[in-house]
Formats: structure tokens, sequence, C-alpha cells
């Protein structure tokens, strides 16, 4: 094997690995991706619910599910998926990449996870039947202008 071989065998090589790398980019360009975050503003005391788009690709949501639990890890029960306030958008909704939806839950379902002394579940639904689950919970605090994030996992106001 002369230096002439050697250097097209490398070439080729490294054609071969970004080809790979770049075609892994692609597939996960075309993911359908969502970022959940569960926002709790003290002083006005209730939940909103923010659905964004970070993929490249819209998704249509078609509903959303919220359970509380207790201490011992046993559910409650489940927010109905029309628990929206009063004259908000209804589901399917289409969201395009980058834009948000911002979900107000009030009334019952509000004073349930509230009251959650443990955890909290959220699923939302998408029309190709995906469900997506993991969400962030932050708290608002409007009086002082401060966010602080929760733990995901026990996040409740």
């Amino acid at each position: 094997m002369d230096l002439n071989d050697s250097l097209t065998l490398l070439i080729a090589g490294y054609a071969a690995l970004v080809s790979t790398i770049l075609a892994g980019r692609e597939l996960a360009k075309g993911r359908r991706r969502l970022k959940l975050i569960l926002e709790y503003v003290a002083f006005r005391e209730y939940y909103i619910l923010t659905i964004v788009n970070v993929g490249y690709r819209p998704i249509t949501i078609t509903g959303y599910r919220i359970e509380y639990y207790d201490s011992a890890d046993e559910c409650y029960e489940a927010a109905p998926a029309i628990a929206l306030k009063e004259g908000e958008r209804t589901f399917p909704v289409t969201i395009r990449d980058g834009e948000n939806l911002s979900i107000p839950i009030d009334g019952v379902v509000r004073d349930r996870v509230y009251n959650s002394p443990k955890r909290v579940r959220l699923q939302i639904y998408d029309a190709e039947g995906n469900v997506y689950r993991r969400y962030k919970g932050k708290n608002i605090n409007p009086k002082w202008g401060r966010i602080y994030d929760g733990d995901d996992s026990t996040f409740h106001g």
C-alpha cells in the first residue's frame, strides 16, 4: 500500500464519518420536541401550563392530563382534559416551531395541584399518539419579579 492508497482510504473514512454525523443530525432535527413548563404564580394563586415547540416541525396538541399524588404515591384523581379557564381555546391546537401555548389552570384543578402534598404528573398528547411527560416546575413571584425553579418530581405551589 503506497501513500496514494493510504491518503484515499483516509479521505474516504473521513467522508463516511462526516456523512454519518450529518445524517444523525438531520434525523434529530425532524423529531417533534416539546418543552413543558408548569408555573405557579404566587399572590395570584394560579398555575400556567406552557407548552413550547422547540423542534422544527409543527405539532398538533390534542389534550393534556394532570394527576395529583398523595404521600403514599397513590393517584388521588386525574383532572379532566377540559379543565381550562372559561373562554380559553379548546383542543386540538397546532403549535408551529418556536411558538408556545399557555394554558391557565384555574378552579378545582388549581386547588388540587396546590394541595397535593407530594407531586404532580403531567401528560401532553399529540395527534400522532405521542405522550410528553417531562416538565419543568417554576414558582413565579410577581411582587418581587423573580422566578424560582422547582424540582420536576416534587413541584407544587
